[in-house]
Parts: structure tokens; C-alpha cells; sequence
């Protein structure tokens, strides 16, 4: 299973599922211990995968969830 593979089944989800998928991806990244030192360009590979509404609307999602939590 490839990138667009996994990118075509992550899009299919409802944007809570997605910003579920994200915080989860998030919560496990911060509790690595990161000891390589990056660019800062490895998230340009992810560009144009989400458009700049759907980019908003997730946005908007992850504080909303924040405010009730």
C-alpha cells in the first residue's frame, strides 16, 4: 500500500475522523524522544493534499474540540 493509497483512504473519512487521526499522529510524535535533526522541509511533501478549506474547516474543528476539553 502506497502514500496515495493510504491518502485516498484518510480522505474518505468524515473531517472528525481526520482530525481525530491527526491528534492521535500528533500525541505519539510528542511522546517520541526526536534525536535527528531535520530541514524543516520534510511537511512539504504533504502540500496540496488538503485544500485550503478543508485546512480551515480543520482547523476550526481542533479548537472547538480544545474549548471543550
Amino acid at each position: 500500500m502506497g502514500k496515495t493509497d493510504i491518502l485516498e483512504i484518510v480522505n474518505s473519512f468524515s473531517i472528525s475522523d481526520r482530525l481525530r487521526l491527526v491528534e492521535e499522529i500528533l500525541r505519539t510524535i510528542r511522546e517520541e524522544e526526536v534525536t535527528d535533526t531535520h530541514s524543516g522541509n520534510e511537511l512539504l511533501e504533504f502540500a496540496g493534499i488538503i485544500s485550503e478549506k478543508e485546512a480551515k474547516e480543520m482547523k476550526t474543528a481542533v479548537a472547538e474540540s480544545r474549548e471543550m476539553a
